[in-house]
């Protein structure tokens, strides 16, 4: 609440200088806030005004009153976001060049890797697919 206020403010000052700034509120990970502590209701009246601009990022899927004040837009899921995911971590975290140069030649150690991270990623798909966790969000 206090962030639309404080970006109301400075909008009225940029209107005021003739600045053509426009003022925007971020909100990532929207859809994260626990209802129950921190609810979203008191940006309705901000939403419903129009008077600054607001972009919140979800990966769930928000209830009817914030979505009706909104433009959804959904990207599908990517097949090899965990494979990505996975390959980054490892490449960071899992292999060293002192390893490399153990093992031998760059190409085998990245052959050795993939295999690797297949073997951990296909399981983690097959167990995603089952119905007890089909509205599960997330890693």
């Amino acid at each position: 609440e206090n962030v639309f206020k404080i970006a109301i403010k400075r909008q009225e000052t940029h209107d005021e200088a003739n600045l053509n700034v426009f003022s925007v509120v971020f909100m990532e990970d929207a859809g994260l806030v626990d209802e129950h502590n921190e609810s979203l209701h008191d940006l309705h009246y901000f939403l419903d005004k129009h008077r600054v601009s607001f972009v919140a990022t979800s990966s769930h899927i928000l209830d009817a009153a914030k979505s009706n004040r909104a433009i959804n837009l959904f990207r599908p899921q990517q097949q090899d976001d965990l494979y990505t995911l996975a390959t980054g971590c490892y490449t960071r975290f899992g292999s060293s060049d002192r390893r490399q140069s153990v093992m031998g030649r760059r190409d085998s150690v990245m052959s050795r890797s993939q295999h690797f991270i297949s073997r951990l990623c296909l399981p983690y798909e097959e167990l995603m697919k089952q119905q007890m966790l089909s509205k599960f969000f997330g890693l």
